[in-house]
């Protein structure tokens, strides 16, 4: 019931509520640089690459804000295995999980920008928490060194499903919303997108957890997930789960037969989460050109690639610091354009403008006008506050808003 209940509020404060579409809506795809892959004849090291003088210093501190085995961190820890060398020094991962990965980066934005701290960033850290969380950073307080790998998502089903492909699907929510489960705010701005591009009515159900999802969808409590290929890959390949529809910009190689959403004329309908890496801003110019050269050449290397895919099914890819950094400001517009939508505001931020006791206010640019603040309660019964100036005004149009906000801030994101 919970669950249903953050679904639910979710759902309500979307631009695009998941019981429908509007043909008027606006949906871009996630950029991405115009070649990704790797040169045939690229080497792990370039012999001309030279470390700055008295670089590095000692060991280097890899921050990673997501769990020990998890996805992420042993893609970090893959990747180490590939630079380390390079350098000719040990990298240390340090995980530390908390606000949906946005404390590992918060504490590489207050590490010494010397070269010494580098932290794995991702769309999740730094284009969509920005809207949920009171963050400390933005993108620009970062030099970007790199991306090197990929969560990819699809639709996916249990093998008994009736759907049998995507069109199924499709056609089914022509009579009834089909429920879609989903574990992050990067899933639900997909999913937003997917309703934009296919007319779709799909139901969207927030689940806290990535296993209770798939547990969930094995046993048939709910019929359809957008997943990740490192959760969900695994059941693809043994047969348990089928995948309706790639809804990145390439198909799953465990299910090459399946095509994307892209490829079946869904223009806008691909996501995908990139890792990326970055030092705090200030970092000396000849350190960030040093340590991005080596982060492309391992990012391209055929051995690292295929290392990379052995251990957590990410696509690998090279992209640049400029590129990267430039994928994270347009999918940061691209998340504004979303609560100008849901909040109706010429300013795309809603900004928690300050605590009093147990509540939190809003500023006057929003839906409630002529209010110069409104006080909504935290708690489970959420209503207008007695200081709401001209009564009632549009309170039921600022909760649906507020429950996206706060709804967002709970989130723990177990992945990008």
């Amino acid at each position: 019931m919970k669950k249903s209940l953050i679904a639910i509020l979710l759902a309500l404060a979307m631009a695009l509520p998941m019981t429908g579409c509007s043909s008027s809506a606006k949906s871009t795809p996630t950029p991405v640089p115009a070649d990704t892959s790797a040169p045939a004849d690229t080497t792990p090291a370039d012999e001309g690459t030279t470390a700055p003088e008295g670089y590095p210093d000692g060991p280097i501190s890899m921050l990673v804000g997501y769990t020990a085995g998890g996805g992420s961190d042993l893609a970090m820890r893959t990747f180490d295995e590939f630079l380390s060398p390079l350098i000719g020094e040990p990298l240390t991962v340090s995980n530390l999980p908390g606000g949906g990965a946005t404390v590992a980066v918060a504490q590489l934005q207050n590490s010494k920008a010397d070269g010494q701290t580098i932290g794995l960033v991702t769309l999740s850290t730094q284009s969509v928490s920005p809207y949920s969380l009171d963050l400390p950073y933005t993108i620009e307080d970062f030099e970007y060194l790199g991306a090197f790998g990929a969560y990819t998502y699809a639709l996916l089903v249990p093998a008994d499903s009736p759907y049998q492909d995507f069109d199924d699907l499709l056609e089914a929510t022509k009579s009834a919303p089909v429920q879609v489960s989903y574990t992050s705010n990067l899933h639900e701005m997909l999913a937003r997108k997917i309703v934009a591009a296919t007319e779709a009515d799909l139901d969207t159900v927030y689940y806290s957890s990535t296993s209770d999802a798939i547990t969930d969808l094995l046993g048939g409590f709910i019929p359809v997930a957008l997943g990740d290929i490192a959760s969900y890959s695994s059941y693809v390949t043994s047969g348990q789960l089928r995948v309706l529809a790639s809804c990145s910009d390439d198909r799953w190689p465990v299910a090459e037969d399946v095509p994307t959403l892209v490829e079946m004329g869904y223009e806008g309908a691909a996501m995908s989460s990139y890792l990326g890496l970055a030092v705090p801003k200030g970092t000396d110019p000849a350190i960030v050109s040093y340590l991005s050269d080596l982060v492309y050449q391992v990012a391209s290397d055929p051995t690292f690639q295929d290392r990379l895919f052995e251990v957590t099914k990410l696509q690998s890819l090279a992209y640049t610091g400029e590129e990267i950094k430039a994928i994270f400001e347009q999918v940061y517009d691209e998340a504004a354009e979303i609560w100008k939508d849901v909040a109706g505001l010429t300013d795309a931020r809603i900004i928690r403008m300050g605590e009093k006791d147990n509540f939190w206010t809003m500023g006057d640019t929003g839906p409630c006008g002529p209010c110069s603040e409104i006080y909504i309660d935290q708690g489970e019964d959420m209503s207008c506050g007695p200081d709401c100036g001209i009564g009632k005004c549009d309170c039921d149009r600022f909760l649906e808003i507020w429950n996206l906000v706060f709804t967002l801030s709970l989130i723990h994101i177990s992945e990008p």
